[in-house]
């Protein structure tokens, strides 16, 4: 098999093991990134399940949501699942590796335990702001199982298999890729040497802007709302925007479309990604720090997003070479 059917590749996740619900997007990442596999991610949540002290439960700032984390073996990296709940069925909404030192609570005698953001410490007046990010609080296990070994180094399985048949490439992407077409719809024309696709999940209610085709080795909370993914030497390569309709300003709540106006202002070294065409003069506008170095949003009055702004930008990102 030399291409990927992601009907077929489904199906396979589908009938060999998978006993939680999966998003779309879920199901693609553990294809893109196919260091973590799907037995992988299910593990750590029956480990969650079983009382295993390694994994914790947070709190997510996203509706709905919660986040089971536990530490990578061997790295300062933990890895966060983001679930979805439904009565009593968990959803797999996406996965990411992010820093242990920032989200890992290692106070393990307190049920919950507040963690201020290093960025900002003592900016108690922002920790009830829409999207804000300023305290995390994670639930620890109590000691009541031995510990389950959840590495990522993991047995052959036909899961296993059936991925390591698949060379991934560039046609591959295009085929599980949701209506990007319509975010962006010249991409092709234009050669944009800015975004290499931009793709909208209606099952888990979000919007991916990939900046060049490599993997994340990272991610990292800049809001509440906006997820920005690092590669392996620390170079900003995709976005993730939970709920746009909701954050991003004159988008329909209903059948979503975006487009995307990216610009690269090389004399002050700034990257912008604009999601309106203009703002009328009447309104307003506001620039705001993030959690993450470098990265800003332009908001409107109703704190509707209008620009995401990437400074020191040949540094910063893996799309900007001089």
């Amino acid at each position: 098999m030399s291409r990927l059917d992601y009907r077929e590749w489904s199906r396979v996740l589908e009938n060999t093991f998978l006993q939680f619900n999966w998003t779309k997007e879920a199901k693609i990442h553990t294809y893109t990134k196919r260091i973590y596999q799907p037995d992988y991610i299910e593990r750590i949540l029956f480990a969650y399940r079983d009382g295993d002290i390694s994994t914790q439960r947070c709190r997510s700032n996203q509706p709905g949501c919660f986040v089971i984390q536990q530490k990578i073996p061997d790295t300062n990296q933990v890895f966060r699942i983001i679930i979805g709940e439904e009565d009593t069925h968990w959803t797999i909404i996406t996965f990411y590796s992010s820093s242990a030192r920032r989200y890992w609570d290692k106070n393990n005698k307190k049920e919950f335990s507040t963690k201020h953001s290093e960025h900002y410490p003592d900016r108690t007046d922002r920790k009830d702001r829409d999207g804000d990010i300023s305290t995390q609080r994670c639930r620890s296990n109590q000691p009541v199982h031995q510990h389950v070994d959840t590495g990522i180094k993991m047995s052959i399985n036909p899961i296993k298999k059936f991925f390591n048949k698949i060379k991934p490439n560039k046609k591959n992407k295009k085929e599980f890729s949701t209506k990007h077409s319509e975010h962006y719809p010249d991409r092709t024309d234009r050669k944009d040497r800015f975004i290499v696709d931009s793709v909208y999940y209606d099952d888990s209610d979000a919007l991916l802007v990939y900046f060049t085709e490599e993997s994340d080795d990272i991610c990292d909370e800049a809001t509440g709302y906006l997820l920005v993914c690092f590669n392996d030497i620390g170079k900003i390569v995709s976005i993730r925007i939970a709920s746009p309709s909701k954050h991003i300003r004159g988008i329909a709540s209903e059948e979503p479309s975006f487009t995307l106006n990216p610009t690269y202002d090389e004399e002050f070294d700034i990257f912008k990604i604009n999601f309106t065409g203009s703002v009328p003069m009447t309104i307003s506008k506001k620039t705001e720090v993030t959690e993450v170095e470098d990265v800003e949003l332009e908001l409107d009055d109703e704190r509707k997003l209008i620009t995401i702004l990437f400074r020191n930008a040949s540094i910063k990102m893996a799309n900007i070479l001089k």
